[in-house]
C-alpha cells in the first residue's frame, strides 16, 4: 500500500532493524526450509529524486522503478542525522545518532576529542549490526562500496562482513583542479568551498568504482551459493561533488532543468531491500 508523502521528523532508528525483520516475514520463501536471499542497496544522498517517488519531475531512473513496481514501495522518510556518517551508524545499528551521541564524520566537524565511531565508545564496542546478525544466523554477508562511512578500512566497520568485494566508490576528481561553480567566496562554511562542485567527465561510466562496485553485486548474484547471503551495494554519487561522465550532462542541459523551491524530504541516503528466491 502506498502511502502519502510526509514532511521529515526524526525517529527511532530500531525501526530499521524491525522493518528488515517484517520484510523477511514477507518474502517467498521464508517460512520454508530455505531462508531469502538479501540485496540491500544504499545510495548516498539520492533524496526522493527518483521517478517512483516523484521527487523531481525531470529525474530518469528507470531501473529503479522497475525494482519498485515489483514490492512495496515505502514513502516515508527519516534521517537520524544530516551527515554521512552519523546516519549511516544509526541504520546500520538501529540505534538513533541521539543514542550513539555522534553527530559528525571522523570528527572534522565536531568538537575536540569527541568520538567519530561507535565502536570507539565502549557501550558499543560490541554492538550487533545488521550484517552481524545475519551472519548469526546463518548468512554470508557480504558488502562493496559505501555502506557505513567508507568503502574500506574502519569506518567501513570490516567485523561485520564476510567479505568487502570493492573497497572503492565514487566517479574520480578531475585531474585540472578546476572548481566550476565560482562560489567559493559565498559559501557559508568553509566545507562547502570546494565540495559544492559539478564538472562532467570524458570518462566511460564503465571505468568508475560505482559502476563497477554495481557490476561485482550482479557477478555476486548470478552464482551460485552454499548458504544464504545478505549483499550490501553501496553507491556514492550523487554524494557531491558531482563529478560523472559527459553523458549524464548531457541528459540535462542546464537551460532545461527546473528548479524545485518546495523543500523536498530529507534523505541523506536512499535504500533499497529485496528479498531474492
Amino acid at each position: 500500500t502506498r502511502r502519502t508523502l510526509a514532511r521529515p521528523r526524526r525517529k527511532n532508528m530500531k525501526l530499521v532493524l524491525t522493518f528488515l525483520c517484517s520484510l523477511l516475514l514477507v518474502c517467498p520463501g521464508f517460512a520454508k526450509d530455505k531462508p531469502p536471499n538479501v540485496l540491500f542497496i544504499a545510495v548516498d544522498d539520492l533524496n526522493d529524486w527518483v521517478g517512483c517517488l516523484g521527487g523531481h519531475p525531470q529525474a530518469r531512473t528507470p531501473n529503479i522503478d522497475r525494482l519498485a513496481a515489483r514490492g512495496v514501495l515505502f514513502e516515508q522518510a527519516y534521517c537520524s542525522a544530516p551527515l554521512c556518517n552519523p546516519s549511516r551508524m544509526a541504520t546500520m545499528t538501529g540505534l538513533r545518532s541521539s543514542t550513539i551521541g555522534i553527530w559528525s564524520n571522523e570528527g572534522r566537524y565536531g568538537r575536540t576529542g569527541t568520538f567519530s565511531w561507535f565502536r570507539d565508545k565502549p557501550e558499543f564496542k560490541d554492538w550487533v549490526t545488521i550484517p552481524q546478525y545475519f551472519r548469526q544466523h546463518g548468512y554470508t554477508a557480504v558488502a562493496g562500496g559505501k555502506i557505513f562511512h567508507k568503502p574500506h578500512g574502519k569506518f567501513s566497520d570490516p567485523v561485520s562482513w564476510d567479505h568487502q568485494y570493492s573497497t572503492r566508490h565514487g566517479t574520480p576528481f578531475p585531474g585540472n583542479g578546476r572548481l566550476l561553480h565560482g562560489m567559493s567566496d559565498k559559501m557559508a562554511h568553509e566545507y562547502y568551498k570546494d565540495w559544492a562542485d559539478w564538472q562532467p567527465l570524458d570518462i566511460p561510466e564503465r571505468e568508475t568504482a560505482d559502476w563497477k562496485t554495481a557490476e561485482g553485486a550482479a557477478a555476486f548474484l548470478r552464482r551460485d551459493h552454499d548458504k544464504p547471503f545478505f549483499l550490501a551495494c553501496g553507491i556514492f554519487r550523487p554524494h557531491l561533488r558531482w563529478y560523472a561522465p559527459r553523458k549524464y550532462f548531457d541528459m540535462h542541459p542546464l537551460l532545461s532543468l527546473i528548479h524545485i523551491s518546495e523543500p523536498t524530504r530529507l534523505g541523506m541516503i536512499s535504500y533499497a531491500v529485496f528479498c531474492l528466491k
